[in-house]
């Protein structure tokens, strides 16, 4: 009796959750992947690109399926059919630029977290050079107020140790990341175009 009340309670929550239109959000719904299902996959992750197309009709679990399509399609795009290429270049297009916040990395969201790494790494870094090189103390008396100045050769000198202290740390780091976002920009305008 008990085992029975688990299987129900189990298939009660599974209609009352609402089925999402995303297949990586349905890996749990609709059961288990079946074993023979299981098998094929497990010979589809065996095979090189241009022989794992040939098992993709065989799936029958739809979900599985669109996986195999998804990754015969970032391995090797121009062995699948016209029709199927095209739709998982209208998938990858719509994925990657998606303006609604979704729980997938877009190349927006992956611009902007480049943008925030850098500026946290840029204030770290200033942070201690400005530790490691604090500014001058004044040691120059105005003739007119009296006041103690700091001397602008002095601040300057500690102002290039700051920035050869900054280029030394993250130079290294900022030339990446610079890297990485002109990939994505460039990633970006290609698919924009097509």
């Amino acid at each position: 009796q008990t085992m029975r009340s688990g299987k129900n309670a189990l298939a009660r929550r599974e209609v009352a959750r609402a089925t999402s239109p995303y297949f990586e959000e349905q890996l749990y719904s609709g059961g288990f992947v079946g074993n023979a299902d299981f098998a094929i996959a497990r010979r589809f992750l065996a095979l090189p690109s241009a022989e794992r197309v040939a098992l993709i009709p065989d799936i029958r679990d739809e979900r599985l399926k669109e996986f195999a399509i998804r990754i015969v399609h970032a391995e090797a795009p121009g062995i699948l059919d016209a029709k199927t290429r095209d739709r998982m270049d209208i998938w990858l297009r719509e994925k990657l630029t998606a303006t609604e916040d979704v729980a997938w990395m877009t190349i927006q969201k992956a611009l902007d977290e480049t943008e925030s790494l850098r500026r946290d790494i840029t204030d770290s870094a200033d942070r201690i050079a400005c530790q490691q090189f604090p500014d001058p103390l004044p040691t120059v008396q105005c003739n007119e107020t009296g006041a103690w100045l700091e001397d602008a050769d002095a601040l300057e000198e500690v102002e290039r140790a700051r920035g050869a202290f900054i280029e030394a740390c993250v130079g290294h780091d900022l030339v990446l990341l610079d890297d990485y976002e002109t990939w994505l920009k460039a990633k970006l305008a290609a698919i924009q175009k097509t």
